[in-house]
């Protein structure tokens, strides 16, 4: 019974996606399969692929769908406010889908969405803003999407789990295990269990910004020398 009322819905590319998003939270990008999506949606797997003809199209889909969120901020900001503010949210995007980081890593999923173009347009415009000569804005923006998804893939526990899920983990398992030998991680563990992953991104942000803002004061006077 409610697989035929689940089936007489109106089968549409955001349900398709939505279902999918469930199931790679479920099981992994490893996991998603056009024919389990149909499942899961209670159709057949044909009724599928007027929508999406392969995984590789369900994967782009997926990757703009949870980056939806994430819009380009105001540009009149400061550029370190612009950048804080597309880590933040990049970060909460991935967080809520940890299992997507491997599809963004590995290119199996490519942002094809507009809106997500014009955020990658807005994060290179604060490099270069930031003063950083064009290799150094390349590098730093390869740096901005390895800091954020590290550090999800930190608190998630390798990707496998929720943000909540893990730190239940770490609270239960306490100090369980650690040797009295083992001097700096008994001084440190309370810490480890009391800092919460919005403090590491805090953090990380801080010094990853205030290094960038060093480096662009030193390129700076050299772009302006070759008229760049």
């Amino acid at each position: 019974m409610e697989r035929r009322r689940r089936s007489a819905e109106p089968l549409t590319l955001e349900r398709i996606v939505e279902a999918a998003l469930v199931e790679l939270d479920a099981s992994g990008a490893d996991g998603v399969s056009l024919r389990g999506v149909a499942r899961r949606l209670g159709v057949h797997v044909t009724s599928l692929y007027n929508h999406v003809p392969s995984k590789p199209a369900l994967l782009d889909a997926m990757v703009d769908r949870a980056l939806s969120g994430i819009t380009p901020p105001d540009p009149h900001a400061p550029w370190q406010e612009r950048v804080r503010t597309l880590a933040v949210d990049f970060y909460q995007a991935l967080a809520a889908h940890p299992a997507l980081i491997p599809v963004l890593a590995s290119e199996r999923g490519r942002p094809t969405s507009p809106g997500l173009f014009a955020v990658m347009e807005a994060a290179l415009t604060c490099l270069s803003d930031a003063g950083l000569s064009p290799s150094h804005q390349v590098s730093a923006f390869r740096g901005f999407l390895a800091m954020v998804m590290g550090l999800v893939i930190t608190h998630t526990r390798g990707a496998e789990s929720t943000l909540e899920a893990a730190e239940l983990a770490w609270r239960e398992a306490g100090m369980a295990g650690l040797s009295t030998e083992r001097q700096a991680l008994m001084a440190l563990a309370p810490y480890f269990l009391s800092t919460r992953p919005a403090a590491d991104l805090e953090f990380v942000l801080d010094t990853w910004l205030a290094g960038l803002g060093h480096l662009g004061a030193a390129d700076t006077p050299a772009r302006k020398d070759r008229g760049t």
